[in-house]
């Protein structure tokens, strides 16, 4: 009950919960293919681990980095098989193999696209801006307990530490295996992504929502700890740790509100547009809204407050378009490099209106 009572409160999982994207989906198959894990190797059936092939089929669909789940799953059993080739272990690697090949269509697809793969996601490889790396970082940590929104600099040790007690609790308690169940959701992810950014730059610690075993094996720990220390510690300290369990949540419902009355909030990206961007364009009497046309998603979050005269005009690097007559103020928004240079050469000149890549384009 601990357990649900945080991931209730969970700011991470609430935020994403509201969004059409598969992130919940893939908390739910983590969820489900690690009970489907569990019981699999407490009961040794072929059938439990045709279930558990199932979740992973399901896991993998979802989303693709369940690639690293599944590597933490096989962590998580040679750790509880003492690194012996067991009747357990054989039925794991068959249904994890009965997963994997049945992911194999997808994985065709991917790799006959893999040069659009790299583009889409070249992104997460680009350099942040000074400082940017650490606060993102710091978030990625402690957003499963606690989200201000800003800051996170300044929550990431008191959750790092929380965490750590938490570690260090099921390890001498003696619950050995669910110190190596909750490491297998955490370890895999932390242990790929941040030498990738740390030797080859890029941002990928900062992508919160790529860390979601991580977020689920940190509120799996503390709950784990906090229940194993409320069933046997004496009366002072039960109380103690009651209010440390009051706190937590209270830190949750508080994250939770700030987010709501947030007009927009962090998951969204700092590239994301804000409705002031929208503001600015009703504030004048014709305005056209000049846009790639790989920035499509961005224009219709912002048509949601546009006024009645907006009109939008979507371009390419290959083919800018015609700006029509009558217009009285044209806006750019994520214009790329190539297009703002081709913009100038037609005798365009670019004024930055908005810190958010969104400009006031204007005849010379």
């Amino acid at each position: 009950w601990i357990a649900v009572g945080l991931f209730a409160v969970s700011p991470f999982h609430v935020l994403y919960a509201q969004e059409a994207r598969p992130y919940s989906f893939w908390t739910v198959a983590t969820l489900l293919s690690s009970v489907a894990l569990v019981r699999a190797m407490r009961l040794g059936t072929w059938k439990s681990f045709a279930i558990y092939a199932g979740t992973v089929v399901v896991g993998l669909y979802a989303y693709l980095l369940f690639a690293f789940v599944l590597a933490g799953h096989a962590l998580y059993v040679l750790a509880a098989e003492g690194l012996r080739i067991t009747r357990t272990g054989i039925r794991f690697l068959v249904a994890a193999t009965v997963g994997a090949v049945a992911f194999a269509p997808w994985l065709v697809v991917i790799v006959e696209n893999l040069r659009a793969v790299r583009k889409q996601m070249r992104w997460v490889g680009e350099p942040p801006e000074a400082g940017r790396w650490l606060e993102t970082a710091a978030r990625t940590a402690s957003v499963a307990f606690v989200d201000p929104g800003f800051g996170h600099v300044f929550t990431f040790v008191p959750v790092l530490v929380l965490v750590t007690w938490a570690l260090v609790v099921l390890w001498r308690s003696g619950s050995r295996r669910g110190w190596a169940f909750v490491m297998a959701l955490i370890v895999p992810l932390a242990l790929t992504l941040l030498p990738m950014d740390l030797f080859l730059g890029g941002r990928r610690v900062g992508v919160t929502r790529y860390f979601v075993p991580a977020h689920l094996g940190g509120v799996l720990a503390v709950a784990g700890a906090l229940a194993l220390r409320l069933e046997t510690a004496e009366a002072r300290r039960r109380l103690g740790l009651g209010l440390g369990a009051v706190l937590l949540v209270a830190s949750g419902l508080v994250s939770c509100a700030l987010s709501y009355r947030a007009e927009t909030w962090w998951n969204k990206g700092r590239g994301t547009p804000e409705r002031e961007m929208a503001r600015m364009m009703n504030r004048t009497a014709r305005p056209l809204l000049w846009a790639p046309a790989a920035n499509m998603g961005d224009v219709i979050s912002l048509s949601y407050d546009f006024g009645d005269g907006v009109r939008v005009l979507f371009a390419d690097e290959g083919d800018l378009g015609e700006i029509p007559e009558g217009v009285s103020e044209v806006f750019a928004l994520k214009p790329t490099r190539p297009m703002q240079k081709q913009l100038r050469r037609l005798g365009y000149v670019l004024t930055q209106a908005h810190e958010r890549d969104f400009w006031l384009v204007a005849r010379r």
